[in-house]
């Protein structure tokens, strides 16, 4: 994926497209509609509408690809798909913090910069942050979700979450982060 102009007209038909189809299904029952998530990446000047749900809680392929351009590697501009599972969680945020955005703050980690991060690697997490969410808050949404298979690392010092599906599941706390 090219960084800069590519990249920002694929995420602007791509949000157009979310959007048009936001539109065509508004007559159809919610069930059939799924669930809008609004998502940007700051750092990129980019944003988006994914469509992840529907009636049988299948994940949108055009959403899975746009999260992939908005996740990339901000100096490679490589990415990686994201897994079902990491846009569900995503999906079971929205409908836990509705009308919030979510930003990316750090998506996929390319190996070519040395990262160590397997989850970021394999499209299993993203570090996310979301207006007026806590610790606090994020606990109470692990919690009453008990088969969520969801691993959320909280940084006091900083404003924005590690989310990560697959492995395990729980929640951490690291307050280092932040304080540089």
């Amino acid at each position: 994926m090219e960084r800069g102009g590519r990249g920002q007209q694929l995420i602007g038909a791509c949000a157009v497209l979310a959007a048009a189809a936001a539109l065509s299904t508004a007559a159809a029952a919610p069930a059939e509609r799924g669930l809008l998530i609004r998502i940007e990446r700051p750092v990129l000047g980019e944003s988006g509408l994914l469509r992840v749900g529907g009636n049988k809680g299948e994940i949108d392929r055009q959403a899975a690809q746009q999260l992939r351009v908005l996740m990339r590697d901000r100096t490679t501009g490589r990415s990686v798909t994201p897994t079902a599972d990491l846009v569900r969680l995503l999906g079971a945020l929205t409908e836990a913090f509705p009308g919030r955005t979510m930003s990316i703050v750090h998506g996929y980690a390319d190996p070519q910069n040395g990262t160590r991060s397997a989850s970021h690697r394999e499209g299993r997490a993203l570090n996310l942050r979301m207006s007026d969410v806590e610790c606090a808050d994020i606990e109470r949404f692990l919690a009453k979700r008990p088969r969520l298979l969801a691993r959320v690392g909280c940084f006091p010092n900083a404003t924005f979450f590690h989310m990560d599906v697959g492995r395990s599941r729980g929640i951490w706390v690291d307050a280092r982060v932040g304080l540089e």
